[in-house]
């Protein structure tokens, strides 16, 4: 019968073999299978790319300084007409009413939501009651459907003789799809009768123009609306716009 040390040494062989067995398992469980995998770069998340943000709708207003005369402020609208522009030249008008006599609308768009573009109109009334209110469209810059009634807005109407101009009846899109699935006549006669002909539009273009529009797109240049004496511009601007240069900033030492 072995003593009680022998039988005790052989317990703790045991205990100390066991544990090397369960430190080798636990070992080989946390080992990549092969070499191959060990190279293997650990997953990572997909990423997807963040697209940039569009301007907001008061972004798209931008406000400076007549660099021409120093009693105007020009405030430029770039993009669609729709909801937030009439607010926003509202705020930018009464952050300016006091320090100036004469806004300047500077207008870039093809046109938009023709409830929205009432109520710029109604803005820009008010602004007339106190400033002379003049309007723009740049060199190679567009006035189309709805934009027309907001620029004929102006008290001087300027306009070069690159820019384009479209006029059409109103369309009902699909709020899905977008596609035109209506064209709205009545709506576009309405326009007609409350904008141009007040603006002093001559109706003998009018009487050009409005067959022309029946389903279709009718453009012009800034050029053509002067020589065919529309009235809708009053005073053509160069078609030349001026490039800014900034100097290269010297290399720091």
């Amino acid at each position: 019968m072995p003593s009680t040390e022998t039988w005790a040494a052989k317990r703790r062989t045991h205990t100390a073999i066991t544990t090397l067995v369960f430190a080798a398992a636990s070992l080989l469980s946390i080992m990549p299978a092969s070499a191959d995998q060990a190279r293997k770069p650990a997953p990572t998340a997909a990423v997807t790319p963040i697209a940039p943000a569009a301007p907001s709708v008061a972004e798209r207003l931008r406000v400076a300084p007549s660099a021409s005369r120093a009693d105007s402020v020009v405030l430029v609208w770039t993009g669609r007409v729709e909801a937030g522009m009439a607010d926003a030249i509202a705020r930018a008008f009464e952050q300016h009413k006091a320090t100036t006599r004469r806004i300047l609308l500077t207008i870039d768009s093809g046109g938009g939501s023709v409830p929205e573009g009432r109520r710029v109109i109604d803005v820009l009334k008010r602004i007339r009651d106190t400033h002379q209110l003049d309007t723009y469209v740049k060199p190679g810059s567009r006035c189309g459907s709805m934009c027309v009634p907001i620029y004929l807005q102006g008290q001087t109407r300027y306009a070069a003789t690159s820019s384009l101009w479209l006029f059409h009846e109103v369309s009902i899109r699909d709020l899905k799809t977008k596609q035109i699935t209506k064209l709205d006549r009545p709506a576009f006669q309405q326009l007609v009768d409350d904008y141009f002909v007040p603006a002093g539009v001559s109706k003998e273009w009018l009487a050009d123009m409005m067959p022309k529009t029946e389903g279709a797109d009718y453009w012009r240049t800034g050029e053509a609306l002067i020589r065919e004496k529309s009235n809708i511009i009053h005073k053509a601007t160069s078609d030349t716009n001026q490039r800014t240069v900034v100097e290269k900033a010297a290399p720091a030492h």
